[in-house]
């Protein structure tokens, strides 16, 4: 039976079916592949939320040690007595303590000797200077017995062998009196306004100087 369907309606029309089938075939590996990505996505919050887990961890560590470092530090703090306000007391606890790195064992006595007794500022002493180029090399002997160095002050007015803190411009100095020197020094001290003389042995010469002192005396 013949219808009244145009012509170019029957070959357009299987035309337009072959083009809408093909281009629902050619999407469906589109389409799984997004599937796939969907599928595959889930895995990316795992990997950040691992890796949070991770931080959290070593942040956790960190803490844990930081706390135990400053716990440590601050037992240590707490055992260590209160310094002193005397300035000769504190130089010796700050000393006897490890401040000032490893001492001889003549400085931890006379340290230790200071902490002991109480040692206070006894007055204003005329420190000077002997060194090699005078001719008292590092060793020479000296009139108690000792040979010259970095612990060796010269005194009339003190012991043998007793120790002074001297206040320098650089700090407190421990020495201990280990020579003499001539007899006017002491005479020639007191009209400058000064209890005594003291001399150090240095190993380059230094300027005169009046410097507050400590007697700590010997053992």
């Amino acid at each position: 039976m013949k219808t009244d369907r145009p012509d170019w309606l029957m070959i357009v029309g299987p035309v337009l079916i072959v083009a809408i089938l093909y281009g629902a075939g050619s999407a469906l590996p589109s389409l799984q592949g997004s599937g796939n990505s969907l599928r595959e996505q889930p895995a990316l919050p795992q990997t950040i939320e691992g890796a949070r887990r991770n931080e959290e961890a070593e942040s956790n560590a960190m803490a844990a040690e930081l706390i135990a470092v400053t716990d440590t530090d601050s037992a240590r703090i707490r055992a260590l007595p209160p310094l002193s306000r005397n300035p000769v007391l504190r130089v010796s606890q700050k000393a006897r303590r490890g401040d000032f790195g490893k001492l001889t064992p003549w400085q931890q006595t006379g340290y230790t000797l200071a902490i002991e007794r109480g040692a206070t500022v006894t007055g204003i002493a005329k420190v000077t200077s002997f060194y090699p180029a005078e001719g008292y090399d590092e060793g020479e002997a000296t009139a108690y017995g000792y040979g010259c160095s970095d612990s060796t002050v010269a005194a009339n007015a003190l012991p043998a062998h007793s120790f002074v803190l001297i206040e320098l411009p650089t700090g407190w100095e421990l020495r201990r009196v280990e020579d003499t020197g001539a007899s006017w020094n002491d005479p020639v001290a007191r009209r400058q306004g000064t209890d005594l003389w003291l001399d150090r042995w240095v190993r380059k010469p230094v300027g005169t100087m009046h410097c507050r002192y400590a007697v700590i005396g010997g053992q």
